[in-house]
């Protein structure tokens, strides 16, 4: 039987060597990569967040976004 995971689990899992304790404040953002989620990301991080993104990078321009999120150590990128 599959061992059910907390939500809160399942992001500690995705944030690399990271607990819940060192992580006060997480956000998951799904489309993360378009112009909104990429201003939200920034954003949030600059404020103190481990921000997780989902993005099926669908859209064209992400590439751009993907580097600025990709250069943030307290943003986690999931293509998907």
């Amino acid at each position: 039987e599959p061992i059910a995971l907390t939500p809160e689990q399942q992001l500690d899992d995705l944030i690399e060597g990271k607990t819940g304790e060192e992580l006060k404040k997480k956000l998951v953002i799904t489309g993360g990569v378009g112009f909104i989620g990429t201003n939200l990301a920034l954003d949030a991080s600059n404020k103190g967040y481990q921000v997780v993104v989902f993005d099926n990078l669908s859209r064209r321009g992400t590439d751009l976004n993907l580097q600025y999120l990709s250069a943030n150590a307290n943003i986690v990128f999931v293509e998907g």
